[in-house]
């Protein structure tokens, strides 16, 4: 039995050949990553919500929720060493397992169709139109409305304001940020 001939890939036309479907192999593997990537981030993102009330003007008032992966609404009233998102740098996956430790299961849950639409417009959403501060009240506290993004290349939670309420309202401008607010909201009510 002879060998088999190769030699076709040391000509000129049969490197290009060769280089060609390398090319497109490598362009079809990265677009189909960069999606297998996105559903791998939101099959691993383990909270896309967050609802927070302060308030220091009569004692400390510190209590909120968190919306996981599974739709399930953590709640948390003044919890000891809470690791508060940096607006730039967000959270880093393990400061999200700490926080979600001193949390306790809400009875109101969001179903799992209601969260993968809320949650499908992160994408979309940013920290970059706002409404102008607009001071309301005094002494009355401050809600924020916040979605998270997962950086899978940082490792980190990035948050986006969605609504600011209390003392002083701020709006993102985004119409999905404030679709998801508004919603957020209702939650809120709810849970409270």
């Amino acid at each position: 039995m002879e060998a088999p001939n190769h030699s076709y890939l040391t000509t000129s036309f049969g490197i290009r050949r060769l280089l060609c479907c390398l090319a497109l192999l490598f362009a079809f593997t990265t677009t189909t990553g960069c999606d297998d990537q996105d559903t791998g981030t939101k099959k691993t993102q383990e909270v896309f919500f967050e609802v927070t009330y302060i308030n220091n003007a009569w004692g400390h008032q510190f209590k909120g929720f968190l919306i996981d992966k599974n739709g399930k609404i953590q709640t948390f009233d003044n919890p000891t060493q809470w690791i508060i998102a940096d607006p730039q740098d967000g959270l880093t996956m393990q400061q999200f397992v700490e926080n979600l430790a001193k949390t306790k299961e809400s009875s109101v849950q969001v179903s799992v169709g209601e969260l993968e639409q809320y949650a499908a417009k992160i994408g979309s959403l940013g920290n970059a139109n706002f409404s102008k501060p607009v001071p309301v009240s005094v002494d009355g506290g401050i809600t924020t409305y916040t979605a998270y993004q997962l950086s899978a290349d940082r490792q980190r939670y990035l948050p986006v304001l969605l609504m600011q309420t209390g003392d002083l309202e701020i709006h993102n401008l985004n119409p999905a940020a404030q679709e998801t607010a508004v919603w957020l909201a209702g939650l809120a009510e709810k849970v409270y």
